[in-house]
């Protein structure tokens, strides 16, 4: 897999751990779930790293924070609702832009996630060569 085909297999990836996620879950004996497994295999087969959890886990890792606080609106059942759909909002869907708020850095679009994940596998596959 070149690095273009490996950034797609990424966005793939991240796409299918979102719908997993607006699901609720599925059967392990589902399509998704299989199509789920067998791309994180691909992609951590092309950096020769081994499917240990922790290598696994670098598929998932990518930095996001959120402007809202909670804790500075009031507590109605319409505004926990509101803050829920622009969590999921900004969580799946992304935001246009990057920025850096109060130390963290905010991943917007399923793009970036992709170029920071495949950045972390790179490092690792690196780490791993020079070890």
């Amino acid at each position: 897999m070149n690095i273009a085909q490996t950034k797609k297999a990424i966005r793939c990836h991240i796409l299918n751990h979102q719908r997993m996620s607006i699901l609720g879950g599925i059967s392990p004996t589902s399509q998704l779930w299989i199509d789920f497994t067998q791309r994180q295999q691909e992609i951590l087969s092309a950096f020769a790293l081994e499917p240990t959890s922790q290598n696994r886990r670098t598929l998932f890792r990518y930095p996001f924070t959120c402007a809202i606080n909670p804790k500075k609106f009031p507590q109605e059942e319409l505004t926990n609702k509101l803050i829920i759909k622009l969590l999921m909002t900004w969580a799946f869907n992304g935001s246009k832009e990057i920025f850096f708020r109060e130390g963290a850095v905010k991943f917007g679009t399923t793009k970036d996630k992709a170029t920071f994940i495949l950045k972390n596998l790179l490092r690792k596959a690196e780490q791993q060569l020079n070890s």
